[in-house]
Order: C-alpha cells, then structure tokens, then sequence
C-alpha cells in the first residue's frame, strides 16, 4: 500500500492521502522515504532495485476514511522489579537493547547513500511496513 504525506501538522503528527477506504487499520505501521538509487549487481549487472532512504516509521493514530494522522512512536523495554524477591515480582518490565558493531571493510570502497533531502516534506511517498 503506498501513498503520500498530505500534510505536516505539527512535529510530531502528519497527515497521509491513506484511510480506511485503503484498509488502513490503527496503529498501522508506514515508511516515509526517499526513493533511492539503483542497485546493480557487479559481476551479472543485474538490477536489484533500489536503495531507498527511511526518513522515518509511523504509525496510524486516527484512521478516517481517505486519510490517517501518523505519529513517530518508539517503545522500550526494560525489566524492572522490586523488593528482596525481584525474580519472582508481579510488575515488572523486560530490556531489550540493540548495538551496531563496526564491521571489517575496505574503507576506500565505501559509497554512502545519496540522499538529496532528509528532512520530511509534503509529497514525500509512504508505503505499508
């Protein structure tokens, strides 16, 4: 399913020409990208498709029926509990971390992405996650 920022509310909600009309469902996640460059494969020159740039995921947080307002929403986990007995405590939260390590390349045959704009705009395309 893709469609296109309609309009920017405010910096943290954005309208989208996506509704209920398009089966969109709350809380319905979205990409808001960039289209990117070509991928070819270097030894066949096949296309691979494209190297798109996610400037940002959504998700749906009123769904009408040609449009839907989406939020940036982001939730972290950690385990938390009290008392002598923290094994066993009712409330209690898990953590869930995530780390990029660095890996062995040939720094010369690094090519960044192209990306001419970061930033969101009115006409950006979103698609379905």
């Amino acid at each position: 399913m893709e469609g296109k920022v309609i309009r920017i509310l405010s910096d943290t909600e954005l309208l989208i020409n996506l509704g209920s009309n398009d089966e969109v469902r709350y809380g319905q996640e979205f990409e808001i990208y960039e289209p990117g460059e070509a991928v070819k494969d270097p030894s066949t020159h096949e296309s691979l498709g494209t190297l798109d740039y996610i400037k940002a995921k959504v998700e749906a947080t009123e769904v009408h029926e040609a449009f839907s307002v989406v939020s940036h929403i982001t939730t972290d986990t950690e385990t938390i509990s009290k008392g002598g007995l923290a094994a066993f405590a009712q409330s209690s939260r898990k953590v869930t971390t995530r780390t990029v390590h660095s890996l062995p390349i040939k720094t010369d045959q690094i090519k960044p992405r192209n990306v001419k704009n970061k930033e969101i705009q009115i006409g950006d395309p979103v698609r379905s996650v």
